[in-house]
């Protein structure tokens, strides 16, 4: 399995935690249960964990490799954020979200 890595500042580890979470929870409530919703959610999640061990570590950078399956969850992750992004007025998507 190749592996990729992912090196963050704890700024922008910490952005990324919180959309993933906010994803995360845009996955359980508005997705119809299936297979990739739920093999997605399980990606996001073991890398959502695996990120926040990493910055409880402290350090410049949180580095954390990545497989080739996260990667592709991260980015199926990000193109949804985006076009929720632009499909709604600011702030309605999330709006507990300190980041939007």
């Amino acid at each position: 399995m190749n592996q990729l890595a992912l090196s963050l500042t704890p700024e922008h580890a910490a952005c990324l935690l919180d959309y993933m979470h906010q994803y995360r929870g845009v996955l359980l409530t508005q997705l119809s249960p299936s297979t990739e919703r739920n093999q997605r959610q399980r990606l996001v999640q073991g890398v959502q964990g695996r990120l926040r061990q990493e910055c409880e570590r402290g350090g410049a950078f949180a580095t954390l490799p990545l497989s080739r399956e996260e990667l592709a969850a991260l980015r199926v992750m990000v193109g949804d954020l985006l076009a929720a992004t632009r499909a709604a007025p600011p702030c309605s998507i999330w709006p507990n979200s300190s980041l939007l």
